[in-house]
């Protein structure tokens, strides 16, 4: 079929209707092409993305803050999304039902419908004010905690079920006298005086260097457990998750 397009004059060239309506398209197909070449470019030069992150306020001072600034720094166009939440349970829940993009909680006890990437290792300890500990007696294992006032995290959260399992090994039936959410609130109450907690020993060394708080040194050694990322199991991850899981690799040397 042969269509006249344009029509030459004295004065230039001017389109028919045919040329006008060809023109349209043409004009549409080549704005759809620059921003498909567009989109491909933040892609392969790394300066686009979306990621949301669930974690508690804890593990998110320790282990992702220190190497958020830099991330950001070198991926300006990334948008990161940190939900705070102190149930792992609850953060592995939301991995799998697709609201979180992954999530850093302690190594769950069951990895059922999740991936697991370990980023490094806790120790957590027994600690108490030296007056409280003072006042409780501690001549055997069971004596001292039918006293001891024992602040615990809620359930819901791995770090819980951890540390009951290391109480019931020690032949201590569990009974939390005060049960937060936060380990945070945890440290703050020991420091206050009313009763004693498993925390992180990480988060407490200005507290034990001041003399402020004591570790309960006569028990055993509560065994290391391992923080890592949790992602959905056999599911194809979006550039932005595979960018800041590597970037975190490299950055922590884990």
């Amino acid at each position: 079929m042969q269509v006249c397009l344009f029509i030459r004059n004295p004065k230039g060239v001017t389109l028919t209707n045919e040329g006008e309506i060809l023109f349209k398209h043409v004009t549409k197909a080549m704005q759809e092409i620059n921003t498909g070449e567009l989109a491909i470019k933040k892609m392969t030069e790394n300066t686009t993305g979306k990621l949301t992150l669930g974690i508690s306020s804890t593990l998110y001072k320790y282990f992702i803050f220190p190497h958020v600034k830099g991330f950001l720094e070198t991926h300006p166009h990334f948008m990161v999304n940190i939900v705070d939440n102190s149930k792992s349970y609850e953060i592995i829940k939301a991995v799998k039902e697709r609201a979180l993009d992954l999530g850093v909680v302690s190594k769950p006890l069951s990895g059922e419908g999740i991936e697991f990437i370990p980023i490094s290792t806790v120790e957590e300890t027994i600690v108490s004010t030296p007056d409280y500990l003072s006042r409780v007696d501690a001549s055997d294992l069971h004596s001292f905690f039918d006293q001891a006032a024992l602040i615990s995290l809620e359930k819901g959260n791995v770090a819980r079920e951890y540390n009951e399992q290391y109480l019931n090994g020690l032949g201590i039936d569990v009974k939390p006298e005060i049960v937060t959410s936060n380990m945070n609130f945890i440290i703050e109450l020991v420091t206050l005086g009313v009763g004693i907690g498993i925390v992180y020993r990480e988060a407490i060394q200005k507290e034990l260097l001041e003399g402020t708080l004591v570790e309960i040194d006569f028990l055993p050694a509560i065994p290391k457990r391992e923080i890592g990322i949790v992602l959905k199991k056999n599911e194809l991850h979006s550039f932005a998750v595979k960018e800041f899981i590597n970037y975190y690799m490299r950055a922590s040397g884990a």
